[in-house]
């Protein structure tokens, strides 16, 4: 891009707004792109979005380490992960007309040979639950990973049928896999009659005013992609499609993605428009589909976007990993504020930094969280007690994580892994948190094969019985279950 047209795009950018705001932008953009020099990174780019306010966009660094041309407003960058969030607004879309039903047994729109479900009819995999990543699928196998083919969706869905078989009970447990989101997204095609890409441009990026954005690369893509480059810092990953474009392929300029962030934060319109309803947006935000979720625990994983906690606030999201490159988008409805960013490199500590610099900012607005801690029944708290094993792994054939002792001491509910010992802080019922969150992120329930589940932001664990840990057992159920 030419540098004087650089100048003047920035300029333009900050002069919208006050002249009081232009100078913490200026401040946290410093920030930024102090952590990419620090980390090593090429290149960056910012979005902060404000409810009332123009977007700012600004980047810094180089697009190419060999050529090194500065990267511009017209660098495109892979958004990886982030297009699961566009494939749930496209599935919720298909709803609203009648498409497609997004709790219907995922069998009606594609009979019975797509995945192997050892539990249906009682429990069938639904499109919610794929999008949920609540279906008990795991994710892909090391060849679908490798392979660097642009296949249709129903080709992707044929390569390795092995990766489609449910390993749990569908709609009890969040195990994130990259399976869902394409198979719900077959269901879209088969339901719709329009392939993804078409749906998603002709329903999404055209309403947001996406002009750059791209699922399958075309020349304009390859031409201004910025270079992808691996862990090392110099060898650049070339382009690579992944075996379900619906999970992770979009690419784009990254003001193009101020829309989105837009949207969510004035719950659903955007350019003058609605794009979801605000009923829409709140299911996008809240699990619905687990066990966790029907025992009240509403943080983790909802259609399309992820919950977290920053200094006791709410914010909500979602990552993005593509080879050479890392993203991430923010928003906190409370204080109207968002973001995204990315860089090229695939290098996670110095994202984790702007992450951190920039969760900063969306909650610098909001007032201090203080809350106090609930209290819990000894006798419900031994109830608890006992030693828990990881029941879901999300890649087949990985180790599990190391089991977890739920212990009652001296008052104190506590989990201990190793020599890591953490407190449970009662919330209310069976949802617990942790001392620096505000919010339940962790829940026990009983299953419906009557064991003990701990369920929360570290996993999916259950309690052994005696004949599984050598120890006494505590019993197949909760206490008033």
């Amino acid at each position: 891009m030419n540098p004087l047209r650089h100048a003047v795009a920035c300029i333009a950018v900050l002069a919208a707004l006050t002249p009081a705001a232009a100078e913490p932008v200026a401040e946290l953009v410093g920030r930024l792109d102090a952590a990419r020099l620090k980390g090593g990174v090429p290149a960056f780019a910012v979005v902060l979005v404000e409810r009332g306010r123009p977007a700012v966009v600004r980047y810094g660094g180089v697009a190419d380490l060999a050529d090194k041309p500065p990267v511009s407003d017209r660098t495109r960058f892979r958004i990886g992960s982030i297009t699961k969030t566009f494939t749930a607004v496209a599935i919720l879309l298909a709803d609203r007309a009648g498409s497609l039903d997004i709790e219907a047994p995922l069998t009606e729109a594609t009979g019975s040979g797509l995945i192997a479900n050892p539990w249906a009819p009682d429990d069938p995999v639904t499109v919610a639950r794929l999008l949920e990543h609540s279906a008990g699928l795991q994710d892909w196998v090391r060849d679908e990973w490798d392979l660097n083919d642009p296949l249709s969706l129903a080709d992707a869905l044929n390569y390795r049928p092995a990766s489609r078989i449910v390993r749990w009970r569908p709609g009890l447990f969040d195990s994130y896999s990259n399976n869902g989101p394409g198979i719900a997204a077959r269901v879209l095609e088969l339901e719709t009659g329009d392939s993804y890409e078409t749906f998603v441009d002709e329903h999404i990026f055209t309403p947001l005013g996406m002009e750059s954005a791209t699922i399958t690369p075309d020349a304009a893509t390859f031409a201004a992609l910025a270079a992808g480059y691996d862990t090392d810092g110099h060898s650049v990953i070339p382009y690579w499609h992944v075996i379900f474009r619906p999970s992770a392929a979009i690419s784009a300029e990254p003001a193009d993605m101020a829309p989105l962030i837009r949207m969510f934060l004035n719950r659903g319109t955007v350019n003058g428009g609605r794009l979801l309803t605000e009923d829409e947006v709140r299911r996008r935000e809240t699990p619905d589909t687990t066990l966790a979720a029907r025992n009240g625990l509403y943080s983790g994983y909802g259609l399309g976007l992820r919950s977290w906690q920053h200094q006791g606030h709410l914010l909500f999201g979602h990552g993005g990993d593509a080879d050479g490159y890392l993203s991430h988008f923010g928003y906190s409805r409370d204080s109207g504020r968002g973001y995204f960013v990315v860089i090229n490199i695939f290098r996670h500590p110095p994202l984790r930094e702007m992450r951190a610099v920039l969760d900063d900012w969306v909650t610098a607005p909001l007032p201090e969280v203080q809350i106090a801690a609930g209290e819990i029944d000894p006798d419900v708290a031994r109830a608890l007690t006992g030693h828990y094993r990881q029941f879901t792994t999300r890649f087949p054939g990985s180790s599990p994580a190391s089991p977890i002792e739920v212990e009652w001491v001296d008052g104190v509910l506590r989990t201990r892994t190793d020599n890591t010992i953490r407190e449970l802080v009662p919330v209310t019922g069976m949802l617990f948190r942790r001392p620096w969150e505000t919010r339940p992120t962790a829940v026990f329930a009983s299953g419906p094969d009557g064991r003990v589940y701990m369920i929360g932001n570290f996993g999916n664990f259950a309690r052994q019985d005696e004949s599984e840990a050598g120890q006494t057992s505590h019993g197949p159920a909760l206490p008033g279950s």
